[in-house]
């Protein structure tokens, strides 16, 4: 199994409507997109399967199920980058807060 076989996992979802955020007439709620808590809760709990996956991964390895050991570690480098990404947003969203806090209206 080569990298490629890895990469053809992935699928890019392409949004069919993009909304327009100043619209007034339709809720967020009807239009897909949530608010934002619902869409960090949702983002949260994907770095969360991949980390999942990737220890399910390496419990196989030990037992014996999976062979290839590459798989395991593309599993863990995968969840590890979303990591680190999710990590990075959330700070950046916290620093935000504290400026838009501080400052004086």
């Amino acid at each position: 199994m080569n990298i490629n076989d890895n990469l053809t996992n992935f699928n890019i979802v392409k949004p069919e409507k993009i909304a327009n955020p100043f619209k007034t007439e339709e809720s967020k709620e009807t239009q897909g997109i949530g608010t934002f808590s619902q869409l960090f809760n949702n983002v949260v709990g994907n770095v969360n399967n991949k980390l999942l996956e990737a220890g399910e991964m390496s419990r196989k390895v030990a037992s014996g199920e999976v062979k290839d050991i590459n798989q395991v570690v593309f599993a863990w480098q995968e969840a590890g980058l979303l990591l680190k990404m999710t990590k990075g947003i959330a700070q950046k969203l916290i620093e935000g807060a504290k400026t838009l806090f501080q400052t004086n209206i």
